[in-house]
């Protein structure tokens, strides 16, 4: 998928990912699960790995796991057993696996093989909130995860459901489990189809200049007459190739990378949510309110609360 220029393309680093301490075996319990608490050592300098797994919780055969670092700490490492999807609520992240640099709100990263996961903040410290998938469980509903390693910048779809598990995870009522199983399966299918991306984009080259012009001027997107008139192809084709590719109109698609620009904003900046919505292309802020809301399930002041610091 083409993502030189526009909205969506990977911001560049913040820094040089500091140097991984070796790997420490994860605290266990006798059959090899995770235990919840403090990942610390007794033979490391106090504090220089002040992180711990505030909460886990087991949903049906997955579990959803909260950890939190104060200033300039790192994970000694949390062995995950199957694919892991992790939401960086704040702070700077780097994961030592995903060679993606520093990953600020909303990323969302994903590690399709069992490993030890070795974690760092920047800085000011941070928090992230993972979801650890069994293989074999997913592999009956249908993943169609692949073997590399993603960084989901964007902040759309797959981070959107992300934030609805973590805000379900800190209510836990009654039936928060029901609720996070079912959100637990929505956000498998968005990032099997994720994953399938780039085996979809081999199709109809001009299609990625299709896409490069939505991203350069998703705030204001030319008519689709121009657009076909501009790839040279008819504008019935265009509609169709575009939406088989992408699984959406090229409007919706527009849309789609305005809400996304939105919620990178409120999730990692302090602007007001009018400033956010013109930035954004929409006409106010109550039409970024509804559009948000309708597409993500929060609005942006619910969805923009969590990812604000919280003292452990």
């Amino acid at each position: 998928m083409h993502t030189t220029g526009g909205p969506l393309a990977a911001r560049p680093d913040h820094g040089p990912i500091p140097p991984w301490p070796d790997p420490l075996p994860a605290t266990t319990n006798g059959d090899g699960a995770g235990i919840e608490g403090s990942a610390t050592a007794e033979h490391l300098e106090p504090n220089e790995y002040d992180c711990n797994v505030s909460r886990r919780v087991p949903v049906a055969d997955m579990a959803l796991v909260e950890t939190v670092c104060r200033h300039g700490s790192r994970t000694p490492g949390h062995v995950y057993h199957g694919p892991c999807l992790t939401l960086v609520v704040s702070g700077r992240y780097a994961c030592g696996r995903a060679g993606t640099g520093f990953c600020t709100p909303p990323t969302v990263l994903f590690d399709p093989a069992p490993a030890l996961n070795v974690a760092a903040f920047a800085g000011e410290g941070g928090r992230c909130f993972s979801l650890e998938l069994d293989p074999r469980s997913i592999a009956e509903h249908g993943w169609n995860g692949r073997e590399q390693r993603a960084c989901y910048r964007e902040g759309g779809r797959v981070a959107w459901i992300m934030a609805r598990m973590y805000r379900e995870f800190r209510l836990m009522d009654d039936l928060s489990l029901v609720a996070l199983h079912g959100l637990a399966l929505h956000v498998i299918a968005a990032a099997s189809r994720r994953l399938l991306e780039p085996e979809r984009a081999a199709e109809a080259g001009w299609l990625d200049n299709v896409e490069a012009i939505l991203r350069d001027q998703f705030r204001a997107p030319p008519p689709l007459k121009e657009i076909a008139s501009f790839v040279g192809v008819h504008p019935v084709s265009l509609a169709r190739a575009f939406r088989r590719r992408f699984g959406l109109s090229p409007g919706a698609y527009a849309r789609l990378l305005r809400l996304e620009y939105a919620s990178r904003d409120l999730a990692s900046t302090d602007k007001p949510v009018m400033e956010i919505a013109s930035a954004a292309g929409f006409a106010n802020k109550s039409h970024l309110t509804r559009t948000f809301k309708l597409h993500s399930g929060m609005t942006p002041h619910g969805y923009r609360g969590l990812f604000r610091p919280r003292h452990p």
